[in-house]
Protein backbone atom coordinates (compact mmCIF):
# COMPACT_ATOMS: atom_id res chain seq x y z
CA UNK A 1 0.00 0.00 0.00
CA UNK A 2 1.63 3.08 -1.04
CA UNK A 3 0.52 6.92 -1.34
CA UNK A 4 3.08 9.17 -2.51
CA UNK A 5 6.35 8.45 -1.83
CA UNK A 6 4.98 6.43 1.66
CA UNK A 7 5.80 2.86 1.69
CA UNK A 8 3.51 1.08 4.11
CA UNK A 9 4.25 -2.60 5.09
CA UNK A 10 1.81 -5.02 7.60
CA UNK A 11 3.55 -6.21 10.74
CA UNK A 12 3.55 -9.52 11.86
CA UNK A 13 1.02 -11.11 13.85
CA UNK A 14 2.42 -13.21 16.62
CA UNK A 15 0.69 -16.72 16.65
CA UNK A 16 -0.67 -18.85 19.92
CA UNK A 17 -1.95 -15.57 21.85
CA UNK A 18 -5.54 -16.83 22.68
CA UNK A 19 -6.94 -20.79 22.41
CA UNK A 20 -6.82 -21.81 18.72
CA UNK A 21 -10.47 -22.42 19.23
CA UNK A 22 -10.89 -18.81 19.45
CA UNK A 23 -9.49 -18.60 15.37
CA UNK A 24 -11.33 -19.69 12.27
CA UNK A 25 -11.13 -19.68 8.83
CA UNK A 26 -12.63 -15.94 8.86
CA UNK A 27 -10.21 -14.49 11.94
CA UNK A 28 -10.97 -14.43 15.65
CA UNK A 29 -13.93 -15.18 16.61
CA UNK A 30 -15.42 -12.11 18.62
CA UNK A 31 -18.02 -14.63 20.69
CA UNK A 32 -15.61 -17.28 22.29
CA UNK A 33 -12.65 -14.59 23.07
CA UNK A 34 -13.18 -13.53 26.42
CA UNK A 35 -13.55 -9.24 26.71
CA UNK A 36 -10.42 -8.28 28.33
CA UNK A 37 -8.31 -10.75 26.82
CA UNK A 38 -5.74 -9.97 24.00
CA UNK A 39 -6.20 -11.98 21.01
CA UNK A 40 -3.19 -10.98 19.11
CA UNK A 41 -0.33 -9.41 19.04
CA UNK A 42 2.01 -7.82 16.21
CA UNK A 43 5.37 -7.84 16.66
CA UNK A 44 7.65 -5.10 15.18
CA UNK A 45 10.89 -6.24 13.32
CA UNK A 46 11.83 -3.20 11.59
CA UNK A 47 14.99 -0.92 13.32
CA UNK A 48 12.77 1.54 13.24
CA UNK A 49 9.45 1.96 12.24
CA UNK A 50 6.27 4.63 12.18
CA UNK A 51 2.25 3.69 12.94
CA UNK A 52 0.34 4.55 10.06
CA UNK A 53 -2.64 2.98 10.33
CA UNK A 54 -4.51 -0.24 13.23
CA UNK A 55 -7.53 -2.19 12.16
CA UNK A 56 -9.75 -5.23 11.80
CA UNK A 57 -11.03 -6.81 8.26
CA UNK A 58 -14.55 -7.87 8.82
CA UNK A 59 -14.97 -11.14 7.58
CA UNK A 60 -18.78 -11.57 9.33
CA UNK A 61 -20.55 -10.10 11.75
CA UNK A 62 -23.82 -11.51 13.26
CA UNK A 63 -27.33 -9.15 13.20
CA UNK A 64 -29.24 -8.92 16.06
CA UNK A 65 -26.77 -9.45 18.72
CA UNK A 66 -26.93 -7.76 22.22
CA UNK A 67 -23.59 -5.85 22.43
CA UNK A 68 -21.38 -4.43 19.73
CA UNK A 69 -17.91 -5.95 19.40
CA UNK A 70 -15.24 -3.23 20.47
CA UNK A 71 -11.70 -3.65 20.05
CA UNK A 72 -8.34 -1.73 21.95
CA UNK A 73 -5.11 -1.20 20.38
CA UNK A 74 -2.54 -1.03 22.82
CA UNK A 75 1.31 -0.07 22.38
CA UNK A 76 2.89 -2.52 24.45
CA UNK A 77 0.72 -5.25 26.74
CA UNK A 78 -2.83 -4.07 27.75
CA UNK A 79 -1.29 -3.57 31.87
CA UNK A 80 1.59 -1.35 31.00
CA UNK A 81 0.71 -0.04 27.64
CA UNK A 82 -0.46 3.10 25.82
CA UNK A 83 -4.04 2.95 24.03
CA UNK A 84 -4.13 4.07 20.45
CA UNK A 85 -7.20 3.23 19.19
CA UNK A 86 -10.86 2.05 20.15
CA UNK A 87 -12.07 -0.28 16.96
CA UNK A 88 -15.86 -0.64 16.52
CA UNK A 89 -17.37 -3.61 14.41
CA UNK A 90 -20.99 -2.74 13.90
CA UNK A 91 -23.10 -4.75 12.64
CA UNK A 92 -22.36 -3.29 8.67
CA UNK A 93 -19.49 -4.08 8.98
CA UNK A 94 -19.20 -7.67 6.80
CA UNK A 95 -16.86 -7.40 4.72
CA UNK A 96 -15.22 -4.16 5.15
CA UNK A 97 -12.52 -2.83 7.19
CA UNK A 98 -13.02 -0.98 10.33
CA UNK A 99 -9.98 1.36 11.23
CA UNK A 100 -7.99 3.93 12.71
CA UNK A 101 -5.35 5.97 11.59
CA UNK A 102 -2.93 7.61 14.37
CA UNK A 103 -3.13 11.60 15.05
CA UNK A 104 0.14 11.66 15.63
CA UNK A 105 3.59 9.98 14.66
CA UNK A 106 3.92 7.18 16.67
CA UNK A 107 7.17 5.20 16.30
CA UNK A 108 8.34 2.15 17.25
CA UNK A 109 12.10 0.57 17.48
CA UNK A 110 12.73 -3.00 16.95
CA UNK A 111 10.87 -5.53 19.36
CA UNK A 112 8.39 -3.10 20.20
CA UNK A 113 4.39 -5.02 19.97
CA UNK A 114 1.18 -3.66 19.89
CA UNK A 115 -1.26 -5.48 21.32
CA UNK A 116 -5.35 -6.25 20.33
CA UNK A 117 -7.78 -6.47 23.05
CA UNK A 118 -11.36 -7.66 23.02
CA UNK A 119 -12.67 -4.95 25.12
CA UNK A 120 -16.38 -5.82 24.47
CA UNK A 121 -17.35 -9.03 23.61
CA UNK A 122 -19.52 -10.54 21.14
CA UNK A 123 -22.87 -11.67 23.13
CA UNK A 124 -26.54 -12.66 22.67
CA UNK A 125 -28.49 -14.12 19.85
CA UNK A 126 -26.28 -15.66 17.46
CA UNK A 127 -22.86 -13.95 17.89
CA UNK A 128 -20.39 -14.89 14.66
CA UNK A 129 -18.41 -11.99 14.65
CA UNK A 130 -14.81 -12.91 13.18
CA UNK A 131 -12.20 -11.38 11.68
CA UNK A 132 -8.64 -10.39 11.28
CA UNK A 133 -6.37 -7.36 12.72
CA UNK A 134 -3.46 -5.49 11.16
CA UNK A 135 -1.06 -3.06 11.34
CA UNK A 136 0.44 -0.89 8.99
CA UNK A 137 3.98 1.10 9.30
CA UNK A 138 5.91 2.82 7.37
CA UNK A 139 9.70 1.72 8.00
CA UNK A 140 11.58 4.53 8.84
CA UNK A 141 15.73 5.19 7.67
CA UNK A 142 17.86 4.36 10.46
CA UNK A 143 20.63 1.76 10.67
CA UNK A 144 20.38 -0.95 13.93
CA UNK A 145 23.44 0.42 15.51
CA UNK A 146 21.40 3.70 16.47
CA UNK A 147 18.19 1.75 18.13
CA UNK A 148 18.79 1.13 21.28
CA UNK A 149 16.74 -2.17 21.59
CA UNK A 150 18.73 -3.85 18.76
CA UNK A 151 22.30 -6.10 19.68
CA UNK A 152 24.23 -7.85 16.85
CA UNK A 153 23.87 -11.74 17.67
Amino acid sequence: MAYGNESWVSLPLVPGVVVSTDWGITGAKLDTISAGEAFAVAVVPYSKCILKRVGFTVGTVAAGTTSTPTIKVWEGTIASGTLRATLTVGTTAAGNCVYEDPSSSIEFEAGDIITFELDVADVGGTPTSEGFPFVCVEPAHEVPGNISTMTAG
